[in-house]
């Protein structure tokens, strides 16, 4: 009788032993995947905005209430040689869309004078398209420059920065090369230069 006791015992024990080994295996538990390479990587440098550097100027001149008649009368063109018969007359700028001009005819000089006060375009913008020697100066203490145009020809500019995005513009051109008198081409930029000299007394003083 112990011996069957004995018996039933062990095989209690043993099946009891088959049944926890017969269990599956317990799942291990999550992990969070180890980082990828991407996710370890460094991030991509920001790119840098460069901002234009500030032009060196007295101080912003807006040119939006500036009638460009009123500068070329002021600048008195007797005093350069345009003897002027009438007052010059404000037209839609044809060089500047959206910009006024105005016109002074030297009849016996033998030039015209032209003024745009430009609003709708800065020097640099200017300067960067046109075809010709350009000189950079000062005028009045504001950046400026004279674009010669081609050499020998008949026309001289002056362009100053009074703000971003504007400029005056003086222009001297021969009327009629077949008749007299001709100035030569430094001469007439020369001249321009100092025509916008003076309108720029006009513009700063309005």
């Amino acid at each position: 009788m112990g011996t069957t006791a004995t018996r039933l015992a062990v095989t209690a024990f043993a099946a009891l032993t088959l049944t926890a080994c017969s269990e599956p295996p317990s799942a291990p538990p999550q992990t969070s995947p180890p980082p990828t390479s991407e996710s370890t990587a460094k991030p991509s440098p920001t790119k840098k905005t460069t901002t234009p550097p500030k032009v060196d100027r007295p101080a912003d001149k807006d040119l939006s209430a500036i009638k460009p008649c009123d500068v070329a009368n002021g600048l008195k063109p007797a005093d350069f040689g345009l003897d002027q018969r009438v007052e010059g007359r404000e037209i839609k700028s044809a060089v500047f869309p959206g910009s006024l001009s105005c016109t002074i005819l030297g009849d016996k000089a033998n030039l015209i004078l032209g003024v745009d006060v430009v609003v709708t375009e800065g020097v640099a913008s200017y300067t960067s398209s046109v075809i010709g020697n350009i000189v950079p100066t000062k005028i009045a203490g504001y950046p400026a420059a004279i674009v010669e145009g081609t050499a020998g020809g008949s026309v001289c500019f002056t362009v100053v920065d009074t703000k971003d995005g504007q400029m005056m513009y003086f222009q001297l051109t021969v009327t009629n090369r077949t008749r007299q008198p001709v100035t030569p081409h430094a001469e007439l930029c020369a001249k321009v230069s100092k025509i916008a000299e003076a309108g720029m007394k006009v513009v700063l003083a309005s």
